[in-house]
């Protein structure tokens, strides 16, 4: 008879102190940085050209890149809280990040030579 341990998954509600903190600078990020910048982008239908190169030093922009590339080799679910939280003040940019999360680093990640993660991770 063998006894098999049962490991239970916390809530997702329930966040880490590492998940909490993350989330509450993502959030001061979003409304102090993108908020005041949401109705010229809808006006123009345009993205700031500022507002990119901040995302990828606020490091939202690779949340699950290896640390070999740089990345803080991170979880999904960090990623998920990184678009939340930016979606809260502007969707267009939400999805901004979650598409470069979830297709163009994973594409490269598994699809990309050694060379292609050399130049762009």
């Amino acid at each position: 008879m063998s006894t098999a341990v049962t490991q239970v998954a916390r809530p997702l509600t329930i966040l880490s102190e590492e998940e909490t903190l993350f989330r509450t600078a993502v959030r001061s990020f979003a409304e102090e940085t993108i908020a005041p910048l949401v109705s010229h982008m809808d006006e123009t239908a345009q993205y700031d050209p500022t507002i990119i190169p901040l995302l990828f030093d606020l490091g939202v922009m690779g949340v699950e890149l290896p640390e070999r590339y740089g990345g803080p080799g991170s979880s999904f679910f960090m990623a998920c809280l990184a678009v939340e939280e930016i979606s809260r003040v502007d969707g267009a940019v939400g999805v901004l990040v979650d598409v470069h999360n979830t297709l163009v680093n994973n594409c490269v990640l598994r699809w990309g030579s050694p060379d292609i993660h050399r130049k762009y991770l």
